[in-house]
């Protein structure tokens, strides 16, 4: 089964397609250039554990990127820059190239991410914060000076999620756990899937709440 990018045209009210991927790919994130004439799309694979890159303009093929990764994910492309964050682990020397035992899969499943940024044609990659456990979902600031994301720090219980100011360095929690999430155009709110169990009974649901003045 191939994998499929659709456009929605919301005044035809037509969905166009822009891509078919050959099978068996499967279709993780993805993130447009401001332009909307390129995009990078994220190939997912072992569960996540090898997640691969590729650029994409339109009416070409895919290029691989990042290709001495061990694995990359979670694109995100400022609006109001030319850059590209993402997550991602480099293959080192001692690495083998893909996992080979179960020993190599349960390793890398705990191994931390690092959370990388590049310019939009691929040069001067650069780790801009080390050592995220379960991070996913990669949110720019407005004025492109900042990062918002999910995933655990080192000594954080249960993770979060999470602004970096790209500037001062500074981090702080927005949310007590993992989850998926998305900001209001003005970046003033935050839509939270919230997760609870009471009664025995697991119940998911989307919560609005403030983001903090920086």
């Amino acid at each position: 089964m191939s994998g499929m990018l659709y456009e929605w045209d919301v005044v035809e009210e037509k969905a166009h397609l822009l891509i078919e991927y050959p099978p068996p790919f499967l279709i993780g994130e993805f993130t447009f250039a401001p332009d909307m004439s390129q995009w990078l799309q994220e190939e997912r694979n072992g569960d996540g554990l090898s997640n691969e890159l590729y650029w994409v303009k339109k009416g070409e093929n895919p290029i691989h990127i990042l290709t001495n990764f061990k694995r990359a994910s979670a694109p995100a492309w400022s609006q109001n820059s030319n850059l590209i964050a993402l997550i991602g682990t480099e293959i080192h020397p001692n690495q083998p190239a893909g996992p080979q035992t179960l020993s190599d899969v349960e390793n890398l499943a705990s191994y931390p991410w690092d959370l990388y940024m590049m310019n939009a044609d691929g040069s001067n990659l650069r780790v801009v914060f080390s050592k995220l456990g379960r991070p996913y979902q990669i949110r720019w600031s407005n004025k492109g000076q900042g990062l918002f994301f999910a995933g655990s720090r080192p000594n954080a219980t249960n993770g979060g999620i999470w602004r970096l100011d790209l500037e001062t360095n500074e981090i702080i929690r927005l949310w007590t756990y993992n989850t998926f999430f998305d900001l209001s155009p003005d970046q003033t709110q935050i839509v939270i899937i919230a997760h609870e169990t009471k009664d025995g009974i697991e119940r998911t649901y989307p919560l609005l709440a403030a983001v903090p003045k920086q």
